[in-house]
């Protein structure tokens, strides 16, 4: 039988979250090597307004950037659906609206669905008793000297 590889890590929608390259000796991810590049391009402005007034202590400036920009875009929320930390951020601001949203999407209303337990019964064809499904106590002998089963099931 011929060996056979999976390619859908390599191909499918995923293929890019795990591709790493080095940069100056680093292992890096491709996304992350990104964010840091806009980051530090981002912040350039900024890094020469407050170079002017403070001087070496500007280079502050583009590790603030590039610690928010992979936090905002890079880093994912601990709970609930995992989202990137920015998409949460949007999300939260368009819920303000009264619509909630998650991944972007619209949240439907929800509906009331009522669910009742219903019990299907049985006839024990030896004793022609009715039995119970879904009852604790179903322990019918056949000489029919058992326990009479409950008229209400408890389930656990």
């Amino acid at each position: 039988m011929p060996v056979v590889y999976s390619l859908t890590d390599l191909t499918g929608r995923n293929r890019n979250e795990n591709r790493r390259m080095v940069v100056a000796t680093f292992e890096v991810k491709r996304r992350t090597f990104l964010i840091s590049v806009l980051s530090v391009v981002a912040s350039m402005p900024i890094t020469t307004i407050v170079g002017f007034l403070f001087g070496v202590y500007a280079l502050a400036v583009p590790v603030v950037f590039v610690v928010g920009g992979i936090w905002l875009w890079d880093s994912r929320q601990r709970k609930g659906l995992k989202l990137l930390n920015y998409q949460a951020i949007v999300d939260g601001r368009k819920a303000s609206n009264g619509v909630l949203y998650a991944a972007g999407q619209p949240v439907p209303k929800p509906q009331l669905v009522m669910h009742q337990r219903q019990f299907i019964p049985l006839v024990d064809n030896e004793r022609g008793t009715p039995v119970v499904l879904g009852s604790d106590n179903l322990s019918i002998s056949r000489t029919g000297r058992g326990r009479k089963p409950n008229a209400e099931a408890r389930f656990t």
